[in-house]
């Protein structure tokens, strides 16, 4: 849906979409706008993504630049059972 979408956009010829892991991205250039990935896995932890889009967004985006998403929670409930 993402290619079809920036291809029916006046943006086209402004974004360039990979669908790849962060470490098998080399970009060309330096910085980047907007990061949007996949990166919260189970729970937000347990596919261990998180530290990839971490050191990409660090190599890659520009200041001012948006990840998205950009934030995550986890909640936590006790329970016992009897």
């Amino acid at each position: 849906m993402a290619i079809k979408n920036v291809e029916a956009s006046e943006y086209a010829s402004k974004i360039t979409l990979y669908k790849a892991l962060a470490e098998d991205v080399m970009l060309d250039h330096r910085h980047v706008d907007v990061i949007v990935s996949e990166w919260m896995g189970y729970m937000l932890l347990c596919e261990n993504v998180l530290p990839s889009v971490i050191k990409f967004r660090s190599k890659y985006l520009a200041p001012g630049g948006r990840m998205v998403p950009s934030a995550g929670s986890i909640d936590i409930a006790g329970f016992a059972a009897r």
